[in-house]
């Protein structure tokens, strides 16, 4: 039986707990200890502060049920003061871990919360906690002061911001998309760019992208800037190549290159891309912890380009 993901009811709130605790044990006994860990989740999961959850305004209170209704896991989020989404709480069930099922639980919470920028506190130490939320666009954003309000419980914080703000780029984003470009190369010593002869495809970037079967993504912002883009090249032997990635100086860490990174991926794997391929300026070291931290690994030898900047790139590769 495939889970079922659903709201959570003032019936369900019980076995919800269990699983919660369950959980909570399961990975933090070792951090903090059994003794611990019981009076944590006494005072965050106990039966009335769940219940207040189920029909929290502006909050989504979701669970996954498995066969016979057993609780495999469940999720908390809601709107901050900010119009931000806070996710509160995403635990799994042992036993149901590596399913799919976070991230099952994830998409179907933020889906409910209107397409919002989100944020989230993870115990430093919870590695698996944070590889997962890497996977999912998610960046480190800074260290928590406390966590939940605790000051005896650490917490870093990270970020995503929503996925549905990435378009199709038109041809009319082409002055947008060189000034974005000649900002990136500004900051770095001797790297120059002239858009017309090392972009020739972004004069007219949505007609070029389509004469040679790749895509391009644009991210405005509240003014209809665009203040990121990234591409995708024609699949070759079932080998995507990552293009364009570039983020506003302003607009970074927020974790908009991670998510950008993350819509290529998927799209990539949708059309059944085993593998996934890019070239990044030898200089781009920003550029290179974001794709080693996403897990792409350099991948041969550098390259040179000829250009006016004289450029080298780095190849980095990732097996989807």
């Amino acid at each position: 039986m495939t889970p079922r993901v659903r709201p959570v009811r003032a019936e369900d709130v019980e076995a919800v707990r269990a699983a919660l605790v369950a959980s909570w044990h399961a990975t933090y006994d070792r951090f903090h200890g059994a003794a611990k860990v019981t009076e944590i989740t006494d005072q965050w999961h106990s039966l009335a502060a769940l219940s207040r959850q189920v029909d929290q305004p502006g909050g989504v209170f979701l669970m996954a049920e498995g066969e016979g209704g057993a609780v495999l896991g469940s999720t908390f989020a809601h709107v901050d003061d900010a119009g931000e989404a806070c996710l509160r709480r995403l635990y799994v069930a042992p036993g149901a871990e590596g399913t799919g099922l976070g991230r099952r639980l994830l998409d179907e919470t933020l889906a409910r919360l209107a397409e919002r920028d989100v944020w989230l506190e993870v115990e430093p130490r919870n590695e698996g906690a944070i590889r997962f939320y890497l996977r999912e666009g998610f960046v480190l954003d800074r260290p928590a002061g406390s966590c939940g309000g605790r000051d005896d419980l650490q917490a870093v914080v990270m970020r995503r911001p929503s996925r549905a703000i990435a378009r199709a780029a038109l041809d009319a984003d082409a002055q947008d998309l060189f000034g974005l470009i000649t900002l990136a190369f500004a900051e770095y010593p001797g790297c120059y760019v002239d858009p017309h002869d090392d972009y020739p495809e972004l004069v007219r970037p949505a007609t070029s992208a389509a004469e040679k079967g790749a895509l391009l993504w644009v991210v405005e912002d509240a003014r209809g800037r665009v203040r990121g883009c990234i591409g995708l090249k024609a699949s070759h032997e079932g080998v995507g190549e990552l293009k364009t990635l570039y983020v506003r100086p302003d607009q970074r860490r927020k974790g908009l290159g991670a998510c950008l990174v993350g819509l290529v991926e998927e799209t990539a794997r949708a059309r059944g891309d085993r593998r996934l391929i890019l070239w990044s300026d030898t200089r781009f070291t920003t550029a290179h912890r974001l794709y080693e931290r996403l897990g792409f690994a350099r991948d041969g030898e550098e390259r040179a380009l000829g250009d006016v900047s004289g450029s080298w790139e780095y190849p980095y590769a990732k097996e989807l």
